[in-house]
């Protein structure tokens, strides 16, 4: 885990003991005499309660002097501890008339921890009965109250188990998975997600195999092996049983729920949920990582080079279409709703501005590739959310892009390689009138030993040493030439994505002659 340093604010009535439990914590040691009305701020390192943290522990005095500092404080914390003891008049009743509400009133976003110090002298009889109520009304308002415990500084007494609490609270809040004991919004968007990610056939089921996959993913540091992983898988199913009748494994996806809700709150390890949520990219306001979604990503010159998802990511892309569309030609577009709730990033492409009420494998493969070229880092992000775990290197292939005087370069080397063995090249250009043949490389300004000349049925002829190149306009799209007689077909001029299916459609009925695009503005 990552190195964290915490803000833990103490704060309650005078005479309750927030000094004594701070100094009994750090020393642990209890003079039984009066001490200095605040401490400073005390730093403890990570060695204590066994977390990598350093906290920050702030004393506050009753009498406040410094009204606008003890706001940034508060503002500021990680974790206010709220304390009051039995034998302090009123200190209770002080928790619902004047702490909670001021906290609120300053909209403290921090986790607040209610502790009744002094446990050796205490006469509450039910601790959780009488806070409960309490935590729960100011839950409500938008609060974080946790009832944590009973503690004795003189007898160090669940101290350490109090502080311990308090760090788990803050590295791993249950309060964003769980409010008034139901999973929240956030939480089981997020565990959807997961869970198709997990289901790698589609059945909306986890299997033994899924769920020996998935513990192995989440638990990198323990170097499992499928063998070693059937062991969390009995233990889930054990876990499982107790709650359900029948069997539990193949696992549905309120089941997979119900697991993590019994892991945070039944056996109290929360770090184990966050542990899943981390290993899929989520951080603690439940957003996704920038860092998990974007690693380093090489910078693509979009005028040279031309960027395509390699065969490997176009199959993981597939194969999501594949499961949903259950050996049918197509799918709905509820689809692209499970896709909206799995990746919130899809909301915004021009893919679901379609009319069309279904979804063919060739528009789902089709859009992705004609996004890869134009925005291969937004298409990277979207593979993230579906589940890739590859870096880009290993996501895309690029090729170099035909512009300018490169053109004839590469048409040269049709008629200048001995293997071709043949004088005459004719190629097909697309989309380009003769007064656009500069900026294409085709009539250079000047080259030695290139004779061009352009007749009346825009025929461009150059003609060199080694052969000739005959390059034959049409206006038309498509064309209305017979391709049969072409060496090669070139389409100059930016296509859209709808013009790119009817020339990929075209060109696939002469199979044996090959397509260039090229173009600075091309989306390709």
């Amino acid at each position: 885990m990552e190195h964290t340093t915490l803000s833990i604010v103490v704060v309650g009535d005078a005479g309750v003991g927030k000094s004594n439990l701070i100094s009994s914590y750090l020393t642990g040691q209890f003079s039984g005499e009066a001490i200095i009305p605040q401490l400073p701020e005390t730093h403890v390192g990570p060695s204590m309660a066994n977390f990598q943290t350093t906290q920050h522990i702030f004393d506050t005095s009753s009498t406040i002097e410094d009204e606008a500092g003890f706001r940034t404080k508060l503002r500021e914390a990680n974790v206010i501890v709220l304390c009051f003891s039995s034998d302090v008049k009123d200190s209770y009743e002080r928790l619902l008339s004047h702490w909670l509400p001021r906290l609120k009133n300053l909209n403290v976003k921090a986790q607040i921890s209610i502790v009744e110090t002094k446990k050796d002298i205490s006469t509450t009889v039910d601790f959780a009965g009488l806070i409960s109520p309490v935590a729960s009304f100011f839950n409500k308002e938008g609060m974080q109250v946790t009832v944590t415990q009973q503690v004795s500084a003189m007898y160090k007494e669940h101290l350490d188990g109090l502080f311990r609490k308090i760090i788990q609270s803050a590295l791993w809040p249950l309060s964003n998975l769980i409010r008034d004991g139901k999973p929240t919004e956030p939480f089981l968007a997020a565990m959807l997600r997961i869970f198709k990610i997990v289901d790698e056939d589609g059945d909306n089921l986890l299997d033994r195999h899924e769920l020996a996959t998935f513990f192995i993913r989440t638990n990198p540091e323990e170097g499992l092996k499928e063998e070693e992983a059937e062991g969390f898988v009995r233990e889930t199913e054990r876990m499982m049983k107790e709650e359900r009748e029948g069997e539990v494994v193949p696992m549905e996806f309120r089941d997979f729920v119900l697991f993590h809700l019994l892991v945070a709150t039944r056996i109290q390890r929360p770090a184990a949920v966050w542990n899943v949520l981390h290993s899929f990219g989520y951080q603690h306001d439940l957003s996704m990582s920038s860092h998990f979604l974007s690693p380093p990503f090489p910078r693509y010159d979009a005028q040279r080079k031309v960027v395509e998802l390699n065969a490997e990511a176009e199959r993981f892309l597939m194969r999501w279409y594949k499961r949903e569309a259950k050996g049918s030609s197509e799918v709905s577009r509820s689809f692209l709703d499970l896709l909206q709730t799995i990746d919130p990033l899809l909301s915004s492409s021009s893919f679901l501005s379609s009319s069309s009420e279904t979804i063919s494998a060739e528009d789902w493969s089709n859009f992705w590739r004609a996004e890869t070229r134009r925005k291969p880092d937004e298409v990277f992000r979207h593979l993230r959310y579906f589940g890739w775990q590859k870096d880009p290197a290993q996501t895309f292939k690029t090729e170099q892009r035909m512009v300018g005087g490169s053109f004839l370069t590469w048409i040269a080397s049709f008629i200048t390689e001995p293997k071709t063995k043949r004088n005459t090249m004719r190629v097909l250009l697309l989309g380009s009138p003769p007064d656009d043949a500069h900026n294409l490389g085709i009539r250079p300004k000047q080259e030695q030993q290139v004779e061009t000349t352009l007749d009346d049925s825009r025929t461009l002829v150059k003609s060199t040493p080694r052969g000739s190149l005959v390059i034959v306009e049409s206006s038309t799209f498509p064309p209305s030439e017979d391709l049969s007689g072409f060496d090669a077909i070139i389409h100059a001029v930016p296509v859209s994505t709808d013009q790119l299916a009817r020339l990929v459609s075209f060109r696939g009925l002469f199979p044996s002659v090959p397509l260039v695009l090229f173009g600075e503005a091309s989306p390709l």
